[in-house]
This record gives structure tokens, C-alpha cells and sequence, in this order.
């Protein structure tokens, strides 16, 4: 509408400015594919504080953007990851997707867990982030590998099977080799860069790179293992 007004034209007057002709091709694939999706999916984000929507947004916003890329309509269905464990798995029948977003602390993360347990067994695609990956690894580790009290330190110091465990020592590129332990304050204390992993989990690869961004980081024994 503004431009069909020349509104454009208006403020590049005003502003003296020297631009190119407006060339609104591509943003009018962006409406189009948005008004006039080839398909849809339903995917299930199962999180800890989904009362909350903003504290999803970039990943809904992220969603939303592969679903214009795709001409694919996304719906996001919010799923509370208590309710799975009091009520089981049944908001998930159905989803094309399961996707498990970060989060701290231990309210939810059965249900988080129950969640991951529900995708691998249906074959249902999924995506975990941050903590997401962690639960993944924990299911795999008790479900598959029989490691049944298989945990992160963060929630059960007295695990048999710490498969994920706090990250105690990494390379600050401006003050050196950091340390920190249980007492420590866990703010600004999250690892970035890779490590170099060789995993039985995925003998095809050869060769994997763990990605960090976070406070906690998979046992790299138990990966051997």
C-alpha cells in the first residue's frame, strides 16, 4: 500500500538520497508464499515455559521463516513437558515434528525425556537444542545403551552414568584457562567453540565436532562407551 502511494519516493526525496529503482520482487514471494502454502506440518515444541511465548520467539520466528522459504504453512503446537509426564504422550500423536528448546533446572526434563523416548521410537524427526541435545543423549543412554539411571550432573550429582556432565575448565581467549566447580556462579560461564569427538554413535561420520554454546557438555567417556 505505501508503495502503491509512492511513499518511497516521498522519503528518498526528502533525504536527498541517491538509491536504485524499488524493487519489490522478492518480498512479494515472501506474501505470496506466506498467503498460498504448497503444504503444511505440525510440529510439537515441548518446553518449560511455553505460558510464556516470548521465550520461544526465535525459534518460532525461525520456524516460521523455513515454512515461507519451503511454501510451507508451520504449525507450532506449544506442549507444556510436565504435562507429559502426568499425562504421557498423547499431545504428540499426530506432530511431523518434535522440537526440545534449552531451559535450566530440573521441573520438566522427564517429560522432556519422554518426549525424545516418543520421537525415536515413532521415527518421528527430531530437533533438540541446548538442553534439547542433552535429554536426547540421556534417553539414548538409558533406552538404548541400558545405562537405566543415566543422567546429567546437573540434576543428579549421584548418577552411576553421568552422560552429561558440567563443564569445569575451558579456554577464555581473553583471560586464559577458566575453572569453576559446584559453588562456582554458573552466569557467563558458558563454553563456545568445538570439540573433536570420535563417536560409536555414529560410525559413518568418522569424525564429529561437538558444538558448544552452553554450561554442560556430553561425557566424552561415555560417548566411547
Amino acid at each position: 500500500m505505501y508503495r502503491e502511494q509512492a511513499l518511497d519516493d516521498i522519503v528518498v526525496d526528502k533525504l536527498r538520497l541517491e538509491v536504485p529503482p524499488t524493487d519489490l520482487a522478492e518480498w512479494r514471494q515472501v506474501v505470496s508464499a506466506k498467503a498460498n502454502p504448497d503444504g503444511q506440518v505440525d510440529i510439537a515444541m515441548v518446553g518449560k515455559y511455553v505460558q510464556i511465548r516470548d521465550s520461544y520467539l526465535s525459534l518460532h520466528e525461525a520456524l516460521m521463516h523455513g515454512g515461507l522459504k519451503s511454501r510451507t504453512r508451520v504449525n507450532i503446537h506449544y506442549i507444556e513437558s510436565t504435562d507429559i509426564e502426568q499425562h504421557g504422550t498423547h499431545a504428540l500423536e499426530g506432530m511431523d515434528a518434535i522440537l526440545v528448546p534449552g531451559g535450566f533446572g530440573e521441573r520438566g526434563i522427564e517429560g522432556k525425556i519422554q518426549a525424545v523416548r516418543y520421537a525415536r521410537e515413532q521415527g518421528v524427526p527430531y530437533l533438540g537444542i541446548c538442553l534439547g541435545m542433552q535429554v536426547a543423549i540421556v534417553e539414548y543412554g538409558r533406552h538404548v545403551l541400558g545405562l537405566a539411571d543415566a543422567n546429567s550432573t546437573e540434576f543428579n550429582r549421584a548418577t552411576p552414568y553421568p552422560v552429561i556432565a558440567m563443564i569445569s575448565e575451558w579456554q577464555d581467549q581473553a583471560r586464559g584457562v577458566q575453572m569453576r566447580t559446584e559453588e562456582s556462579v554458573k552466569g557467563a560461564t558458558m563454553r563456545l567453540g568445538a570439540r573433536k569427538l570420535s563417536s560409536a554413535l555414529a560410525p559413518r561420520a568418522g569424525c564429529l565436532r561437538q558444538g558448544h554454546h552452553h554450561g554442560a557438555a556430553s561425557a566424552p567417556l561415555r560417548v566411547q562407551q
